[in-house]
């Protein structure tokens, strides 16, 4: 067979080698321009495909990158299975305890960021659909339901790692965006399931609508609740009889893929599945952070890279370049997450310079917006100029949600902690075994040095504390919260040889611990603190402030003399 040739497999393993490779060059490229990596990923493709040398016809291209045949749909296959596993590491980012925590901001956020959005694009799409890229043949109701769901979803993957890039991650900004980014995102893929099941060929699923529809609805339900818990039973079963990340791994991956099948059977399609099945393992106790790890370098190094930059292979991004289309795709898809979240956020009360940065944030669609935008393209709901609207639209989002947030909440620290700090707010021997009880004592030391009431600081920041950890991570945690009423910014800081669990990311215990406790309005300036607390992770800073026994040697170590 044609198939099995070995000038055949040696050819579908140089293009393998090529979009991984060019995908992982371009990516490290724009990450050094502070972009998420995806950009360059897609740029990748772009480049290696029919829009650049593509269109060049140099010999021996075709050959390698063929539009048709075996060799193209096995590359389409392995692009697919790398989108399943990019789908399960996106769930994985999913911690449904986050939004438990912050349940009421997050769902006002949430709730204007799907229905605005939504209503735009179903608007659009059912007054004007030729203005926003139906094309004929396409079922004009079907189109409306998939252009909505496309601008109401959030690219919660590129959302998480542009927050961690700013140190902002585990602030109360963060936990905001990404309590809303995961409902947004759930929300989103349990739409485009429904959009899927009502479009899907008979030849695909021989179910009826209405089944597919109450089928995909009880599967994601069951898979939230009872798979959770059995999820978390396995995995719980696996750590008890080894130590090794490996099998927990393994469990997670096949776990996702089946859950995939079963969607694909209930005719929702497989992205559902996999997106499903991480979310339903992402906050297991028993799943450390080694074995996610493990995923997110799986997908960051392998499947990421191939999927994005298998992209453009697939559409000739220049003939299919409708400049009109894509400022009208733009436009409604940043007037409705921006204007929606961040008036959200504002009628929640969130500071303006925040509650606009959580616009920004949660407007930023990349990859997700892209895999849905693909299967829109399979399923005959977009035509090539919609798809390259919307990968185009993924792809500014992206770049203008990392700009926003440098420019309202990610700017270099005008604020230090020595600004606030005082003698008194220093204890080089934190006595404290526990969380709960080094806020306390730091809260006793800095209240007194303040003049402000230290059982209130500690009751604030203890607050705070059970909505999530404050760990950073490299032996450091920064134990925040933000009192109404407070003259000026309270800081303590504390050192502890053994070391405290404040829940680290990377599991360290934290020998620095940094109290910051804000006047409720001035979100800058935690922000600012929280910063240059987080400086304290680098290693030789680290091991100076460590080895401080008295306030004078503090200081000079955090001011570097």
């Amino acid at each position: 067979m044609l198939l099995w040739d070995p000038g055949e497999i040696a050819r579908l393993l140089l293009a393998l080698l090529l979009v991984v490779l060019c995908a992982r060059l371009l990516g490290a490229v724009a990450v050094r321009l502070s972009l998420p990596a995806l950009l360059g990923e897609l740029l990748a493709g772009v480049l290696l495909g029919p829009t650049c040398l593509g269109a060049l016809a140099l010999p021996g291209w075709a050959a390698l990158f063929p539009g048709e045949g075996p060799r193209a749909e096995i590359l389409d296959l392995l692009a697919r299975l790398a989108l399943l596993i990019f789908l399960i590491g996106a769930g994985v980012e999913v911690e449904l305890d986050r939004v438990a925590r912050q349940w009421r901001v997050a769902l006002a956020v949430s709730a204007a960021g799907i229905a605005i959005p939504f209503g735009l694009g179903f608007g659009a799409g059912v007054l004007d659909p030729a203005a926003v890229g139906w094309e004929v043949g396409a079922d004009p109701f079907h189109f409306a339901l998939f252009l909505g769901t496309s601008l109401a979803i959030t690219a919660l993957p590129v959302i998480a790692r542009t927050l961690m890039q700013l140190n902002l991650y585990r602030s109360d900004l963060g936990m905001i965006v990404m309590s809303a980014a995961v409902l947004d995102d759930l929300v989103g893929w349990i739409l485009f399931g429904l959009v899927v099941a009502l479009v899907v060929t008979p030849e695909e699923s021989v179910l009826p609508i209405p089944a597919r529809l109450i089928l995909t609805l009880g599967f994601t339900a069951a898979v939230l609740t009872l798979g959770r818990r059995l999820n978390f039973a396995a995995l719980h079963a696996l750590t008890r009889r080894t130590r090794r990340s490996g099998p927990v791994f393994a469990y997670i991956l096949a776990a996702g893929l089946l859950a995939a099948a079963c969607s694909t059977a209930l005719g929702a399609g497989p992205m559902l599945g996999a997106f499903l099945a991480g979310a339903a393992a992402s906050g297991s106790a028993a799943a450390d952070h080694r074995v996610f790890a493990r995923l997110h370098a799986l997908v960051a190094k392998l499947c990421a890279p191939l999927f994005f930059g298998s992209i453009g292979l697939r559409v000739d991004f220049a003939t299919s370049f409708d400049p009109s289309l894509v400022a009208t795709i733009l436009a409604l898809a940043c007037a409705g997450k921006i204007v929606g979240c961040g008036g959200a956020a504002l009628a929640s009360r969130t500071p303006p310079r925040e509650a606009w940065a959580l616009g920004f944030a949660m407007n930023s669609r990349g990859a997700m917006e892209i895999a849905l935008a693909l299967q829109a393209l399979r399923y005959g709901l977009a035509g090539p100029r919609l798809f390259v609207a919307l990968v185009v639209m993924a792809f500014v989002t992206s770049a203008l949600a990392v700009l926003a947030l440098r420019i309202l909440v990610g700017r270099r620290p005008h604020r230090r902690l020595l600004d606030d700090l005082r003698a008194e707010g220093f204890v080089p021997e934190l006595a404290a075994t526990d969380a709960e009880s080094a806020i306390r004592a730091l809260a006793d030391a800095a209240g007194r040095a303040a003049g402000v009431d230290p059982a209130a600081l500690a009751h604030a920041v203890i607050q705070r504390e059970h909505l999530a950890p404050t760990g950073a991570g490299e032996e450091v945690a920064v134990p925040h919260a933000r009192i109404a009423g407070l003259a000026a910014p309270v800081v303590a800081i504390g050192l502890s040889r053994s070391g405290i669990d404040f829940g680290g990311p990377d599991g360290t215990l934290a020998r620095i611990v940094v109290l910051i406790v804000t006047p409720d309005p001035d979100a800058g300036v935690q922000v600012e603190l929280i910063a240059d607390a987080r400086a304290l992770r680098s290693p030789s800073l680290r091991e100076r402030v460590v080895r401080a026994e008295r306030f004078s040697e503090l200081r000079a170590a955090l001011l570097g003399t």
